[in-house]
């Protein structure tokens, strides 16, 4: 059975942090608009950790021979929290990006499509990490704590029109695969 080196799994975790957003920070490389870079490079870190957890569970039901996957899956908790902490960053850059433009962050500003679809994500997202805990699974009961963790669904639902509404290419092309796995995981489980 293949084990994940947690240390090895958390550093590739920030791996992307470092690269994309404390890297150019430090060597002054993000121009003239250095939120404005720092937002989409949290995005995409963000985008691209919510793609891989929600693809691991399709990918073990799939390749059930490949460890890597299933060794992955038991630190989906990790990922999910690495999510809303990019996510989290992604947020600080949005309103730090609008204060900065506007001088205040006006109450306006959240009807916009892009910015409460982002929100309300976020949101969930929060409530996932909050309850990521094994004192909430008990507390809560599987089932009931389980029914919860599913509204990352919702989550991913969200953030596909969050994306789709600033880049419908870049969204397609993220989603589409990952809409085909899942699709592909129902469509087995319905005919068993």
């Amino acid at each position: 059975m293949t084990k994940i080196n947690k240390p090895l799994l958390y550093s590739l975790l920030i791996l992307p942090a470092l690269i994309y957003l404390l890297l150019p920070t430090l060597l002054d490389q993000l121009g003239p608009r250095p939120w404005k870079k720092l937002l989409i490079h949290s995005g995409y870190c963000t985008l691209s950790l919510l793609i891989i957890s929600l693809a691991l569970a399709p990918l073990t039901k799939h390749f059930p021979k490949l460890q890597l996957f299933k060794a992955l899956s038991r630190h989906r908790r990790a990922i999910g929290i690495t999510v809303f902490l990019y996510a989290t960053f992604h947020l600080t850059c949005v309103l730090t990006k609008t204060i900065q433009k506007k001088g205040c962050l006006p109450l306006d500003y959240f009807l916009h499509p892009v910015v409460y679809t982002g929100s309300l994500a976020f949101l969930i997202l929060l409530l996932l990490t909050v309850t990521s805990t094994d004192w909430s699974i008990r507390s809560l009961g599987y089932r009931k704590w389980k029914n919860i963790h599913r509204s990352i669904y919702g989550v991913e639902l969200l953030i596909l029109v969050h994306v789709f509404l600033k880049s419908s290419a870049l969204a397609l092309s993220f989603f589409i695969p990952l809409i085909l796995l899942q699709g592909v995981r129902i469509g087995k489980r319905d005919m068993q």
